[in-house]
């Protein structure tokens, strides 16, 4: 995964000139959670190859909630999440580079403070 982190971060440094600025990266940043955000919704209530049950989660941290009630992703609202996912990480990982932090070990870093808190991390 470090190795794909580094070649977007190399590829992302090296191609993403065009509107290269903070404030016009975040917008787009936004824009795109947005839009994957729409495209998982639209999946559900346009298509409906997915369900999900939004519902009040319980208490205990040991119980695990599926997240879908039934269905999975049809082929092509599976590509349009994935477009629109993979786009969102383009911009958060040149959020990231404009802001002259390291990728890679932003992620480790989560990783590590995660796996430190286990199920006590309460996100």
């Amino acid at each position: 995964m470090n190795d794909c982190i580094k070649d977007i971060s190399e590829t992302i440094d090296k191609y993403y000139r065009r509107n290269r600025s903070l404030v016009d990266t975040m917008s787009k940043a936004q824009l795109s959670l947005e839009k994957t955000i729409r495209a998982i919704t639209k999946a559900a209530t346009h298509c409906g190859c997915i369900e999900f049950c939004a519902k009040k989660q319980p208490c205990g941290l040991d119980e695990t909630v599926p997240v879908l009630s039934s269905g999975s992703l049809c082929t092509e609202c599976s590509q349009e999440v994935e477009k629109e996912l993979g786009q969102s990480a383009f911009y958060l990982i040149s959020l990231m580079i404009l802001l002259g932090y390291n990728p890679i070990e932003i992620i480790e870093r989560e990783n590590i403070n995660v796996r430190l808190l286990g199920k006590f991390n309460l996100r």
